[in-house]
This record gives C-alpha cells, structure tokens and sequence, in this order.
C-alpha cells in the first residue's frame, strides 16, 4: 500500500538532522562556563550520548575520541526524553546534555555570555547542545551541519514526479531550520517541533485529504513516521524508526527517492494493466462462449455485456476494499 500510495505524494515532509544533512555534523567551537574546560564538556557530553546512534551522537562521540579524551568509566544512563536531551549519572554525578529548552526545563541557569553565544551559532545557521553537570552549566557545542551532497537533486527530481509541496519539519532551533529552508528552496518548515509537533503538521497536511509521506531516521521521527501515508526510513537510523517505517532505504542516501518514485509508477501501471485485464477479461471470456455455443447474435452481445458487467463490478469492490483498507490504516 505504501509503495501504491507514493506515486499520489502531495506533501513530502524531511526531517533536518541526518536527513537532510549529512549523517554527522562538524563538531565547532566548544564554548565554556562556570571553571568547566572544553575537554571536560566534550568528554562528559561524548559519555553521555555514547549510546545512542543519532548522527549528533555519533559526531560528538567521534570528536572526543579524535581529542583522545578518556570517556569516564563508571557510566549509567537512566532516561531519555524525546525532543529535550538525555540524563544520567557519570561516576555518580548527574549529567544532562540536550537541548536550551531541555536545561530551562530542568531549571539549569543559562549565563547572560552563554545566551549571547547561543545566539550568535544559530545566527551563522549552526546548532548547539547544552551540557550541564548536577546543577551547573558546563558549557555549549556548536555543532556545523552540512548539505548532504544530492539533497538539492533530490528535492528537484520529486517535484519533477508530481510532489506539489516539500517541508522540513525539526527539533532545531529556527535559524539553521530556516537557513536550510532556503537554501534548497522548500514550501514550509516548522523548527523546535517535538515528536507531537511533527505528528500535529502531518495531520494537518492530511486533513486535507492529501497525501502526505514522511522522511526521518531518529528516536523523534517514529510518530510522525507512523502518522504519515508513507513513512520512509533509511539502514543506519535509529532502531525504532526502522521499525516504524513502512520504507526502509537500503542505503543511506537520499538519490533512492527517485528510484523508489519509479518503482511506484511501474507497480501503479501494473495494478492498472491488470485492473483492465481483469474486468474485460469475463465479457471476452464469454463472447467466445456464447459464439462456440452457436447461440446468436443477440445472445451473444447480451452475454458478452453481462459478463463485462461482472467484471467491472468485480473490479470495483477490489478498488474500493483496497481504498477502505487505507482510510483503516489512516485512522489507526
């Protein structure tokens, strides 16, 4: 149903981070506060995300391990919350690494110079994570992203296959979300979404009775990818999303898009041809029967009608059972 369902796309919605960007972002300038040094926020920040398989947790991992920064050994996670960040104890203390929302939600004081500098990455289109030690900030790490390199192809070629309207749809603060926006020239984006966001957008495109698909690979996307017509992951995302997906794209790049558009139009053609075949095929059928059987003119042009009949009815309650059985899923 989901590869029937693509070739009528009229909403593609992207997430940003992994998605749309390159499976991990350059990690930037690590900015300090309150006596902590860059090297123990990377390495309590590299602990922290270490085990999870989000693309801003593989590069901060990466970086630290560049930096040869010994991670602690003592470590036990205990929660992740979905849209804010990640929190734990490290060898008895209790870190959190996430969002500026995430620290304001755990009532963690952002200085007046750490506000300004957040300010300043997501002027230049960068993103930041927060990480703060019990009850201290510790400092912020400016995270690059870059283009994945077909993105601006892709986006071309869906147009090119009949998608009226393309969205980016993030967790990200406004400005990168709104610098990439532009930059690949989408219809619409909405930035700071949690999980919920993501799923209230995809309702709302649907609402329309459009048909709307979902591109994502985090923990964040599992929702949305639930909600939408078609939800499309790729290998390496998290294990969530890919159980979710009603796609999985065997390779991480997004050129399969294009592929997958294709592939829809010839099972679209299929299904057609054997539609046709299918209700043409009891009027022939009994054409020759009635010809066999010598039994007229008139006979044989009722009988043929009669059986065409058949076949299109026949042909119209499989169409309708496969169009409920997508409004069940739909409301499901």
């Amino acid at each position: 149903r989901a590869l029937d369902q693509f070739n009528h796309i009229y909403v593609m919605v992207f997430d940003k981070t992994g998605t749309l960007t390159d499976d991990k972002p350059e990690v930037g300038e690590i900015h300090v506060c309150n006596d902590f040094t860059a090297r123990q926020v990377l390495g309590y920040t590299a602990t922290a995300e270490s085990n999870l398989t989000h693309p801003i947790s593989r590069a901060i991992v990466q970086a630290a391990q560049s930096a040869d920064i010994t991670l602690p050994d003592e470590t036990l996670m205990s929660e992740y919350q979905l849209g804010y960040g990640i929190s734990g104890r490290i060898n008895g203390q209790l870190v959190r690494v996430g969002s500026r929302r995430f620290m304001e939600k755990e009532n963690i004081l952002i200085p007046d110079h750490v506000e300004q500098i957040y300010n300043n990455i997501h002027t230049t289109g960068s993103s930041a994570i927060f990480a703060a030690l019990e009850n201290q900030l510790m400092g912020v790490i400016e995270l690059r992203p870059t283009i994945r390199p077909e993105t601006q192809r892709v986006i071309q070629s869906l147009r090119d296959n009949g998608v009226e309207r393309i969205a980016i749809v993030s967790g990200d603060h406004e400005s990168p979300t709104k610098a990439l926006a532009a930059q690949l020239g989408v219809d619409d984006y909405v930035s700071e979404a949690l999980p919920q966001d993501k799923v209230n957008y995809i309702k709302k495109m649907q609402s329309n009775n459009k048909v709307v698909c979902f591109v994502g690979d985090g923990v964040n996307d599992s929702l949305a990818l639930k909600q939408a017509h078609v939800g499309i992951s790729m290998t390496g995302a998290s294990n969530i999303a890919t159980e979710t997906a009603h796609i999985v794209l065997m390779k991480h790049d997004l050129s399969l898009l294009s592929d997958l558009a294709l592939l829809s139009k010839s099972l679209n053609k299929t299904n057609d041809r054997n539609m046709f075949i299918a209700s043409l095929a009891p009027g022939v059928a009994g054409t020759c029967l009635a010809v066999l059987l010598n039994v007229g003119a008139f006979p044989v042009i009722l009988l043929g009608m009669g059986a065409l009949g058949l076949g299109l009815v026949n042909t119209t309650i499989i169409s309708g059972s496969n169009n409920k059985g997508a409004k069940l899923k739909n409301a499901n």
